[in-house]
């Protein structure tokens, strides 16, 4: 049995979001602002990234999230990306996060009368319009930018719900998906930075295996002092650089294409295999991102691997993230990277068989957060498959047998 209600009927409160600004200010409070760049990662657990903001005591007072609350972003988006995502607050989140929360100016809030209908609930069934193109109507491209009609949307969209109990089972199992999707995310992050500490405790620190048996002896260079036996080298020597360009075929399904903050496509020729991604230009100007088996590099990327006499390439990954590349950049209206600065740095090179060491224990960390990542992609195939199944009633909950 389903009931239709519209949008505004169980609606407790809304409002639009704060930016405020970069230092406090008088009457103000410092907040934490989550941005529609900022709903992956709130969903999957990771709050290192929000904003810390000054906003105005008194629309902190009445614009504070709440656990539970849903936030739907009303402006910005893209032709492929239009507005109306939607992400839900988990408790969790404010446990993670001691000062106020509050959302950035293209969302708003929304808080669902809970004596009518499941908050939780509610958070897939706009997940599911959403992926429908339902809310797609709502969307006007402007001369700038793109809003979402909130208003129009609240008071003309009839939203058919089930009973209450079978709204909480809905809600229950799709989001048990996202819990185990946060909680190997956690794990891959431990993996991840496990590695790191390896790395730094041992070619840092020089605290390596058997390094008390190694005395420290200058360099002679900037490096200053280093085990005995390591050698200095200029990352030219150690690493082939070659700067990235756009693949022949812009579309594909096979490899991924990076650009300097992550992926940004896929194509069907792959340009390297196993090497490290270095962002050129801009905001993300030394960046670094580690890129296993075949892939491609954009071109506002350097793309850097190991040379055959060496097949270090974690080592690598991890001695340019330490380096801070970012400090080498030139240019005068914007960073630039160029390989004729990079390779020129001098870097410690420690002997091929703590290389090695190092190497086998990296690399099995990295292949358990495969696995994880391997994981993590099945659930988010699962869950999307069984959203529409499960808002629309095409499958009844009851009849699932999810473990």
């Amino acid at each position: 049995m389903s009931d239709k209600v519209l949008l505004q009927d169980i609606l407790e409160f809304t409002r639009d979001g704060e930016w405020g600004k970069e230092d406090p200010f008088e009457n103000s409070r410092h907040t934490r602002v989550i941005r529609g760049t900022d709903f992956e990662d709130i969903r999957i657990g990771k709050v290192n990234e929000l904003p810390h903001r000054h906003v105005a005591e008194r629309f902190v007072e009445y614009k504070e999230l709440k656990p539970f609350d849903v936030l739907l972003e009303t402006a910005g988006g893209s032709k492929n990306t239009p507005t109306g995502r939607t992400l839900l607050l988990k408790p969790s989140l404010f446990e993670k996060v001691d000062v106020p929360i509050v959302c950035a100016s293209f969302a708003r809030f929304l808080r669902f009368d809970d004596s009518k209908v499941e908050p939780e609930y509610l958070f897939w069934h706009l997940q599911y319009l959403y992926r429908n193109g339902v809310l797609k109507q709502y969307h006007v491209q402007h001369t700038g930018v793109a809003r979402f009609q909130f208003t129009t949307f609240k008071e003309n969209e009839y939203l058919e719900l089930p009973d209450r109990e079978t709204q909480r089972n809905i809600a229950s199992t799709l989001s048990s998906f996202d819990d185990l999707i946060e909680n190997n995310t956690r794990r891959i992050e431990i993996l991840e930075e496990m590695a790191r500490r390896i790395y730094r405790e041992w070619f840092v620190h020089f605290r390596y295996p058997g390094h008390e048996d190694d005395e420290l002896v200058d360099s002679g260079t900037e490096l200053g002092e280093i085990p005995e036996g390591w050698e200095v080298k200029k990352l030219k020597n150690f690493l082939k650089f070659k700067n990235g360009k756009s693949p022949e075929t812009k579309e594909g399904v096979e490899y991924p294409v990076y650009g300097s903050n992550g992926i940004i496509g896929k194509c069907n020729e792959p340009g390297w295999e196993d090497g490290i991604i270095i962002g050129r230009v801009g905001a993300y100007c030394g960046s670094v991102e580690y890129c296993e088996g075949k892939f491609w590099g954009s071109d506002n990327t350097i793309v850097a691997t190991t040379r055959e006499e060496y097949d270090f390439s974690l080592f690598a990954y991890y001695k340019l993230e330490d380096l801070n590349l970012r400090r080498y950049a030139g240019g005068s209206a914007q960073p630039l990277m160029t390989q004729t600065v990079i390779k020129d740095i001098k870097i410690a090179i420690p002997h091929s068989d703590l290389l090695e060491q190092f190497s086998e224990q990296a690399r099995e960390l990295w292949k358990f957060k495969r696995n994880l990542e391997k994981k993590n992609k099945k659930l988010k195939g699962t869950r999307d498959l069984l959203l529409p199944k499960l808002i629309s009633g095409k499958i009844d909950v009851e009849e699932l047998n999810i473990n």
